[in-house]
């Protein structure tokens, strides 16, 4: 049987609606974002959605806690895949052929790098976290020199193997998450 692409085109927009509704009504979510292929307007229809969601300092081991009961309130849930190593990542799949991963930050994490210069759509906002994280991220020197770049080329290869490695082992949440640094990394080369 032959999906039907457009279907799941509009299909995964109603996801991410859903959830970004859904976690936008949560007193404890102070910040909502889209990274990747949909934030860039790269995406095809195969595409995953990459949300993060950012809770409250005092709420955010709840928001943990519950992260595999939200989906269900995002569409047609199949599964969700969750590990202990990362626990502040939920993967949900979703009928027809739909992908959501969301991240769960906390506002200490939201660091300045040069991965948030690409395009990101910021949905919930409301104490302008994510739009200080952006602006200072646009501030940063975008090219290494001399020491430091020979570092930053190594830690890329270092954090490639280890993708290889857990990706041979089948820990591909794990793989995941070192591939979001890996990104981070060599978009600061």
């Amino acid at each position: 049987m032959m999906l039907d692409l457009e279907k799941v085109s509009r299909d995964r927009q109603a996801v991410l609606e859903q959830a970004v509704h859904f976690f936008k009504a949560m007193p404890s979510v102070v910040g909502v974002f889209l990274v990747g292929s949909l934030a860039n307007h790269t995406e095809d229809a195969y595409s995953d959605i990459d949300l993060r969601v950012i809770g409250g300092a005092n709420q955010f081991n709840d928001l943990i806690s519950n992260r595999v009961a939200y989906p269900k309130n995002f569409g047609v849930l199949l599964f969700n895949e969750i590990t202990p190593v990362s626990p502040r990542v939920c993967v949900s799949h979703f009928e027809p052929f739909i992908k959501l991963d969301v991240l769960y930050l906390r506002p200490q994490d939201l660091e300045p790098s040069p991965i948030y210069r690409s395009a990101i759509r910021v949905f919930h906002d409301p104490q302008n976290l994510i739009q200080r994280l952006l602006d200072a991220s646009r501030q940063l020197q975008p090219m290494l020199h001399g020491e430091a770049y020979n570092h930053m080329f190594n830690k890329i290869f270092a954090y490639a193997h280890e993708i290889y490695r857990r990706m041979m082992r089948h820990e591909t949440i794990y793989a995941q998450s070192l591939l979001m640094t890996l990104k981070g990394f060599a978009a600061a080369t």
